[in-house]
């Protein structure tokens, strides 16, 4: 069952044409509701999770990190996308926020969160957050694909950076071909000028 936190009409408010597009955001959340499997022998496990519009949700976690899968609604799964490793460990949020067109997902922005304890490292010690945008590709052999990713720790706006990325970007990212992108407080471009760079006469 999808349990949603909200879902919203957000304004883009960011469209690389003259005719800006409007999207809507809806929220599932990775919680009691999803299906936990543990490997065997292994400090290993499959968290597994309806989202939205048919997709499904597959994070695989072990001591140090996670990695997380998408399963479009005809059943085809992507490979896994593993996010930047900042620390000694990282994990998932809770909340998933689905971009949409129509009605339907295009993209969605996961935030990912690493950190090192001072007992074991104090010299390099800290949480960092991260907020990852896939691109969402039903019906191609990729399925998704990591697009950008969102220094949280560094940009105080990392939330409307994330969604910028998503409109702008991740919406005709071309998975297996492009690079996903870094946006940091020393990012040398923006979202919108890379996305003007992709999209030349637009």
């Amino acid at each position: 069952m999808i349990r949603y936190l909200a879902a919203a009409i957000l304004s883009a408010g960011f469209a690389a044409s003259a005719d800006a597009q409007q999207y809507d955001s809806a929220y599932t959340r990775i919680d009691d509701d999803c299906v936990l499997v543990e490997h065997v022998d292994e400090p290993v496990w499959d968290t597994i999770c309806d989202g939205f519009g048919g997709w499904t949700v597959e994070i695989v976690a072990g001591e140090h990190g996670a990695a997380e899968a998408y399963r479009a609604p005809d059943g085809a799964r992507s490979d896994y996308i593993n996010p930047p490793m900042r620390g000694l460990f990282g994990g998932y949020g809770e909340v998933i926020e689905w971009r949409l067109s129509g009605g339907v997902p295009f993209a969605t922005i996961h935030r990912y969160i690493n950190d090192t304890p001072a007992m074991m490292d104090p010299d390099n010690a800290g949480e960092w957050h991260t907020l990852v945008v896939t691109a969402l590709r039903p019906g191609t052999d990729i399925v998704a694909c990591a697009a950008a990713y969102i220094d949280a720790s560094s940009l105080a706006n990392a939330n409307e950076i994330a969604r910028q990325a998503a409109d702008q970007l991740a919406i005709d990212w071309q998975c297996g071909v492009e690079e996903p992108q870094m946006f940091t407080a020393d990012s040398e471009y923006d979202v919108m000028t890379i996305a003007a760079q992709r999209r030349p006469g637009h």
